[in-house]
């Protein structure tokens, strides 16, 4: 007999026939050739001859001196034939076998990734890996494809060795990267897949990679569109809920008075107030999905484009105002109704209808005003957006401009990647038209500046460089696009310094009418309460008391003033609580309330203590009107006084980060183009024409209507350039150590320029103070430079970051459970074969 072989290495067995092991497998026969003192074993044509080996009987050997051994390692498939021969005699038709090898296969890796919608920075990934024989490793990859520039060099590519079970052939794995970690800025994208390894010792490890995918944080551009499309959305949504909130006013004034015309109320008007509660209940998740878009609207600008503070903490306090729309007592009251409709109590729904009447009148004020703050936000987001992407187009253009000028690269890609730029100038100019008509929607617009002429500067000089390009004059070229570039961070200055400027005038404004307001408010509080003790002295019978009757009339007519007035200025200011209105609200109530009892007081006494009740409630409204509106005038003015000290919190410190260098760059880049108009307007006015005009065109007699505003214009971008110097200055001086001092000296000079260009009196002193200004602003940038250089201590605010759970995601307890009972339900001692077929036959089963 001759046994045979079938197995894993090492392994032993007593099959017969042909053979399917793994490659690299080790076979080893023992057989026992009775009267033969030699065995032939032929190997595709190549004979071997064995001779007869003692064995251990003792360990399961034969124990004989006629058993012959053999060992023999196969790598690919082989027949063989075994002979015995004794002396000149052989067996006449030999055994032949066939020995299969399969080869060891790659691994096999599938991988689902879901993005934490709470973090979008936030991914999950549920993989499944498979192999014949098992696995060394699993790694996870990530590079940094585009962008970056904020990461570390070190930190760019990365590699994580995750944990596997090395015998189970068939298993799945949980990961989860949080990506916070990195600085990732708009139009960055990552590339991230996995790897596995298998065991294979004979050849070495085999990998494969899961499909690679790309992370890509929206561009700015991107941002922009997604933000104009999700506030489009918002906007769709409150004036929907604004009008629904009018019409069941109206179905609720409606049902009042029919119930109030009835002795009881019958099934009908249960009905009708049934349906006007699921209208209700309908607006109430309509407000609350409005509110919940906003939140992950700006949940999403804020995790790739952090605002400044200014911005952020509007956006914060819109959002709360969205979400306090409906206030708890409006829900409670609400409750209270469904509880009455089942009583049908008609006096107590009488009540009830008419505080929910007056409850809908809050709810359509507060949608009202959370729709004007949505949109200003919106004006002011998108403000800063284009400023963002003007810096972005000027980073663009500078570095096409080194390219040109360098000369290295292909003049048909300089042409290309200038037309690229081209269009997107063009975007961005129907992105300022879009947000002109934006501005001009609000109740009262903002105060943002033309750029018309700076707009086609910049596109006259994208498409001279153009042209220099035709004609291959790449010198030329680069001096336009470098201009280009330059008028784009002007350009972008002067939004950011004319929405800053807007902002400050309209907090003063908005500061000094909320003054006026509180002291209104509390004389009309003193007026009722002198009223309400002359009521209490006066018998109705007394002719003065119709007097007070007109004077309550009087009081209530300057409410409403007063209720206008602050409801207008609530539009603007968001931070006066939602509740203002409705302590105004309130106030009214009472006082018509008060005119009516005290119209019904002279014809029963019974009526003048409910009129004083009434009067009251109407001056408690009042006291707590004015508590809350100085409580915000106070905030305000903390606010107003953190934005014009920078170094208070609002502004990080220049030096540590290269903010103050890049502050400075930008001012002298702005006084320099200054200087430029300056010396431009004044050989104009020495001539006795404007800049520009032909011969012949002079305007005698002197300074024509476009001279004038040309000056003024130059007086405003110098008034912002002096208000940026005075910030920087106050951060700097913020530790003590008096670095500031020198901006201030600058800051006064930058004031006296301004006078003179205001008081159009551009003097040989003018223009020579002007270039004493830039002079110390070529000292303070190289200082700076030297400052942030030194590196020093920094310490970064702790953010807390949730424990991360993938397998949150992806039911993880029903799948392990499941796994477990698939490891008890396949036997362990399964040869290769058997085993890889009952995994792929529980591989079939559809997943939990």
């Amino acid at each position: 007999d001759f046994p045979g072989y079938l197995g894993r290495p090492n392994e032993t067995a007593n099959n017969t026939g042909d053979l399917t092991v793994p490659a690299g497998t080790r076979i080893t026969w023992n057989v026992n050739a009775r009267s033969s003192d030699a065995l032939d074993m032929v190997f595709d044509d190549s004979t071997y001859t064995l001779t007869p080996v003692a064995t251990d009987a003792g360990r399961g050997g034969l124990g004989k001196a006629d058993v012959f051994r053999s060992s023999r390692r196969f790598m690919q498939s082989r027949t063989y034939k075994m002979s015995p021969r004794n002396g000149a005699r052989s067996a006449r038709d030999p055994l032949q076998y066939r020995v299969e090898v399969v080869p060891d296969l790659y691994p096999t890796i599938n991988v689902e990734t879901k993005t934490d919608s709470t973090a979008l920075k936030r991914l999950f990934y549920r993989g499944e890996v498979g192999d014949d024989h098992g696995f060394k490793r699993l790694l996870f990859h990530y590079r940094f494809v585009s962008g970056g520039d904020s990461v570390p060099e070190n930190l760019r590519t990365g590699v994580k060795e995750l944990p596997i079970d090395a015998r189970n052939t068939r298993q799945e794995f949980f990961h989860s990267w949080d990506m916070y970690a990195f600085t990732i800025n708009p139009g960055d994208k990552i590339e991230h897949w996995f790897e596995v390894w298998d065991n294979d010792g004979v050849h070495g490890s085999k990998s494969a990679r899961s499909t690679p995918q790309v992370f890509a944080a929206p561009t700015l551009k991107e941002l922009a569109k997604q933000e104009d499309a999700q506030a489009e959305a918002i906007k769709g949504g409150l004036k929907e809920n604004i009008k629904e909130a009018q019409d069941l006013q109206k179905e609720l004034d409606k049902l009042r008075r029919e119930i109030l015309e009835k002795k009881d109320v019958n099934w009908q008007d249960k009905q009708k107030l049934e349906n006007v509660m699921q209208r209700q209940q309908q607006l109430q998740k309509e407000i609350e999905k409005s509110s919940e878009q906003l939140r992950q609207s700006q949940q999403q600008q804020q995790e790739f484009r952090p605002n400044d503070e200014r911005l952020l903490e509007k956006q914060q306090q819109v959002q709360e105002l969205f979400e306090n729309v409906l206030s708890e007592e409006m829900k409670e009251l609400y409750k209270q109704v469904q509880e009455l409709m089942e009583k049908l109590d008609k006096d107590k729904l009488q009540e009830q209808l008419q505080d929910m009447k007056l409850g809908q009148e809050d709810i359509e004020k507060e949608l009202d005003r959370a729709l004007e703050l949505f949109k200003r936000m919106e004006v002011e987001q998108k403000a800063d957006d284009i400023a963002k992407q003007l810096e972005e187009l000027a980073e663009k253009q500078e570095k096409l401009s080194e390219e040109t000028k360098e000369g290295k690269t292909d003049q048909e890609e300089l042409k290309k990647e200038q037309e690229a730029l081209n269009k997107e100038m063009e975007e961005l100019r129907k992105e300022v038209d879009e947000l002109e008509k934006k501005n001009e929607a609000l109740e009262e617009p903002m105060d943002i500046p033309k750029t018309d002429e700076q707009e086609q500067g910049i596109q006259d000089e994208q498409k001279k460089s153009g042209e220099e390009l035709e004609k291959k004059q790449n010198g030329k070229a680069s001096d336009a696009q470098k201009k280009a570039a330059e008028q784009m961070e002007q350009l972008a200055f002067q939004m950011k310094s004319a929405m800053q400027s807007n902002e400050e005038e309209q907090s003063e404004e908005d500061m000094d009418a909320l003054r006026q307001l509180l002291e209104n408010i509390v004389q009309l509080s003193f007026d009722e309460e002198a009223l309400m003790e002359d009521l209490a002295t006066t018998s109705t019978k007394d002719p003065r008391f119709v007097d007070h009757g007109r004077t309550q009339r009087k009081l209530r007519d300057d409410a409403k003033v007063i209720e206008d007035s602050l409801f207008a200025l609530s539009k603007r200011v968001p931070q006066l609580q939602s509740i203002v209105n409705r302590e105004m609200n309130a106030v009214n109530d009472n006082m018509d309330e008060a005119t009516k009892f005290m119209g019904e007081a002279r014809a029963n006494e019974r009526y003048k203590p409910m009129a004083a009740d009434k009067q009251q409630h109407a001056m408690t409204s009042l006291n707590n009107l004015a508590l809350l509106l100085d409580e915000a005038l106070q905030q305000m003015m903390a606010q107003m006084n953190a934005q014009g000290k920078p170094g208070s919190g609002s502004c990080k410190k220049p030096g540590g980060s290269g903010e103050g260098g890049k502050k400075m760059a930008k001012m002298k880049a702005n006084q320099e183009t200054l200087q430029k108009q300056l010396e431009k307007m004044r050989e104009a006015m020495e001539k006795g024409k404007k800049p520009g005009e032909k011969p012949g065109e002079q305007n005698p007699g002197g300074m024509g209507p476009g001279m004038s505003k040309q000056l003024a214009q130059m007086a405003a971008q110098q008034a912002a350039i002096r208000k940026e110097m005075q910030k920087l200055a106050q951060e700097l001086n913020k530790d003590g150590s008096g670095a500031g001092n020198p901006l201030n000296k600058l800051s006064e000079q930058m004031e006296q320029n301004e006078k003179d260009i205001v008081n159009k009196q551009i003097t040989p002193e003018t223009m020579r103070r002007q270039q004493d200004i830039m002079t110390r602003l070529l000292e303070h940038e190289k200082a700076e430079r030297e400052r942030e250089l030194d590196q020093k201590r920094t310490s970064n605010e702790g953010k807390v970051t949730p424990a991360a759970d993938p397998a949150r995601y992806f039911d993880y307890q029903r799948r392990k459970a499941r796994e477990a009972e698939l490891l008890r339900t396949v036997p362990p001692g399964l040869k290769p074969y058997y085993r890889d077929r009952v995994n792929s036959y529980f591989g079939t089963f559809d997943r939990p």
